[in-house]
């Protein structure tokens, strides 16, 4: 989503400042349950993953400030991959792996005045990556393992501005964040043996001990990003746009040297909105539904090959207003990436569940 869309009980997590002004408490809780395609030149695979996204809860502590604190996953990962090249040179691997990257943040944001909001966070990275390859010779009778577990940890912090202002009846919004580079430390640990492998059966059994390698603690980066953002609502609808630049950070294999990939800066731009058509209608329960729709293009700032890998993606959703709480329901239909120069293309269609309970903790009551 975008950062400048928000409203006095919907915060924008990716907006710090968005916390000045929140009416009422909150805990949002989301998952999402994403399908994938996997396309090469000569092949297609499926595959699917479910994760839980992210929990948090937004405080008001007086009428011009709040904050939040919560989890988030950042990045997360799975594979298992095939390559069956024995037809040329006996050689047949096993890809897997899998892990992830989390944050736990704190942020908070102080309104200034009607028209000026500012916001920080902080954020604490940590998580953890896990591969492994098998590589199988045909001439020899034992195949190669090699494990490798890495550990990851850092910290983060970012900071907003946010500037409203009534035009004829509308409300303008303006928006700068920044998050600055943060160095993620990492902790690896390599294990190698042989084994016996079945291709057919995919089975394998150890026959020598394992011979374990700890390296030196070293860091990665995650990039630096700037995003500026302009929006327009009223009291039915929002809608609103960003950029955001990307630096190259210094993000790097963290298994294997490999040559054909690496980071230089990037860019993301996003368009979305969201339509109420009259959210105190109790007549008409469709009339109080928000609907949503957006859009996204990427350049991730990632080179495999020497070709630019993108991502597009458009989304569209709707908020269902309960008792007390409101139940948003979001779908992503994308692709990432390409099949040239022997890459994969990533078609991929993502259901997102979000809860969100509001209350008035913390707030006075007067009773006249």
């Amino acid at each position: 989503g975008n950062a400048v869309v928000f409203d006095s009980i919907h915060l924008n997590i990716n907006n710090p400042a968005s916390n000045g002004g929140q009416y009422l408490s909150s805990l949002s809780v989301g998952a999402n349950a994403k399908y994938l395609t996997l396309n090469s030149n000569n092949s297609s695979e499926k595959a699917q993953k479910i994760t839980f996204d992210y929990i948090y809860l937004t405080l008001p502590l007086s009428k011009k400030v709040a904050t939040t604190f919560g989890l988030i996953q950042q990045y997360g990962s799975g594979y298992r991959i095939f390559e069956d090249t024995r037809s040329t040179n006996d050689i047949y691997k096993r890809f897997n792996g899998s892990g992830g990257l989390s944050r736990g943040f704190l942020s908070a944001g102080y309104k200034i005045n009607k028209n000026l909001s500012v916001g920080g966070e902080f954020n604490y990275y940590f998580g953890n990556y896990s591969n492994s390859v098998i590589v199988s010779n045909q001439n020899l009778v034992n195949a190669t393992f090699e494990s490798n577990e890495a550990t990851l940890r850092g910290v983060g912090f970012g900071a907003s501005v946010v500037y409203n202002k009534k035009i004829k009846g509308l409300n303008f919004t303006s928006t700068v964040l920044y998050n600055l580079q943060s160095d993620i430390s990492v902790e690896m640990t390599r294990s190698t043996a042989l084994i016996t492998y079945n291709i057919e059966s995919d089975a394998s059994s150890q026959v020598s001990e394992a011979v374990l390698s700890d390296f030196p603690k070293f860091d990665s980066t995650l990039p630096s990003k700037l995003t500026f953002g302009l929006g327009l609502s009223s009291t039915k609808w929002a809608i609103g746009a960003d950029y955001t630049s990307i630096s190259a950070g210094n993000q790097i294999n963290l298994f294997q040297n490999n040559n054909s990939t690496n980071y230089v800066a990037g860019s993301r731009y996003t368009l979305g909105g969201h339509f109420t058509p009259k959210i105190d209608s109790y007549a008409k329960y469709y009339e109080r539904i928000t609907y949503r729709a957006g859009v996204r293009y990427e350049d991730t700032g990632l080179r495999a090959n020497n070709k630019v890998i993108n991502d597009f993606a458009v989304s569209f959703g709707f908020g269902f207003p309960l008792s007390g709480s409101i139940l948003n329901v979001g779908m992503d239909v994308g692709s990432r990436g390409m099949t040239n120069a022997n890459l994969i293309k990533e078609n991929y269609f993502s259901v997102n569940i979000g809860l969100q309970l509001l209350d008035r903790w913390f707030r006075k009551t007067y009773i006249d």
